[in-house]
């Protein structure tokens, strides 16, 4: 039935940390190489957008509890994500202007699927009305400044990338610690069942 809930294969945890590690280590790289040339500007974001896109269609496809119709935003923001990665890498000797605006649409449309998701999910409601917050600004930041350059470009999204890694590892370890929680009540309330 194509509303039958799936079961957890990929934990919420692992999921934010691989992409809060993955986040931080390419927004840390274009911080500290703002001023070097498109082509490693754009290998460094493509390489970034393609890894959230893998994880974005991982995680919808192994989250606990989604119907198969709450799958679809984000296994569509995912493949918007790799498409994007895709292009800024395959035309890397492209103008600024093609990265920025491939990079800008992917950080909007990602941002109002985290709009989205802080709505539907109480349990990362704080962390990804954040993101959502800060992917849309960055994105319309980027799209409608007029002489975007490589290194406002490396510096903006490198900044929000920075940030995205930063909450992700703390959302990570959130939801970690509340799983070992209820692992742990459940354990306890099995042992009381056994006792009596």
């Amino acid at each position: 039935m194509a509303q039958d809930r799936v079961e957890n294969r990929f934990p919420l945890p692992v999921f934010f940390l691989v992409r809060g590690v993955i986040a931080l280590v390419a927004g840390v790289l274009l911080l500290v190489w703002p001023d070097r040339t498109l082509l490693l500007i754009a290998v460094i974001l493509g390489v970034a957008l393609i890894a959230f896109g893998i994880t974005e269609v991982v995680q919808a496809f192994s989250a606990s509890g989604r119907l198969a119709m709450e799958r679809a935003i984000p296994v569509t923001v995912g493949l918007l994500a790799v498409a994007a990665g895709i292009v800024v890498i395959a035309r890397p000797d492209s103008s600024v202007r093609v990265v920025a605006i491939a990079a800008g649409i992917y950080l909007i449309v990602a941002g109002i699927a985290a709009g989205i998701s802080a709505f539907s999910d109480p349990e990362i409601r704080g962390s990804q009305g954040f993101m959502a917050v800060l992917w849309i600004v960055t994105g319309l930041v980027i799209l409608v400044w007029p002489d975007v350059t490589v290194t406002v470009l490396a510096v903006v999204f490198g900044i929000s990338l920075v940030l995205r890694g930063i909450a992700e590892i703390l959302l990570s370890i959130v939801l970690g610690r509340r799983a070992k929680r209820m692992d742990a009540a459940g354990e306890g309330s099995g042992r009381s069942a056994l006792a009596s």
